[in-house]
């Protein structure tokens, strides 16, 4: 159910991809409870010169985009949000970055045709 996108312009291996992917979901299953099999990890690879920093090219871009059930307190949602910053400078080491966690609103969502209760 929670899906973690990154958008990034440089080259990023399979294994870092995979590292990243098994770190995320341990981070967001450690902090919540959640089963793995539904955590979604995305990886979307833009071309140099198709991000912009404060109108600059911005070809050293990675961002973190998650959507996560609302329910959890404040506490664990700051918590993961800095597990996932550690992990993204760790791993991607980059100049700018930006990671930004929601929540889904809508209580309609199906994930695998099943309707997901509310959290």
């Amino acid at each position: 159910m929670p899906i973690y996108s990154f958008t990034h312009c440089r080259a990023v291996s399979a294994e870092q991809k995979q590292e990243v992917a098994s770190a995320v979901t341990k981070i967001h299953c450690d902090a919540t409870g959640a089963p793995a099999q539904y955590v979604q990890v995305v990886f979307r690879k833009v071309e140099a010169g198709d991000a912009f920093t404060a109108g600059e090219k911005n070809d050293d871009f990675v961002a973190l985009e998650a959507q996560i059930r609302p329910g959890r307190s404040e506490a664990v949602e700051s918590n993961m949000l800095w597990e996932l910053n550690d992990l993204m400078t760790r791993t991607f080491k980059p100049s700018k970055w930006f990671i930004s966690l929601g929540r889904f609103n809508s209580p309609h969502l199906i994930e695998d045709g099943k309707l997901l209760s509310a959290a």
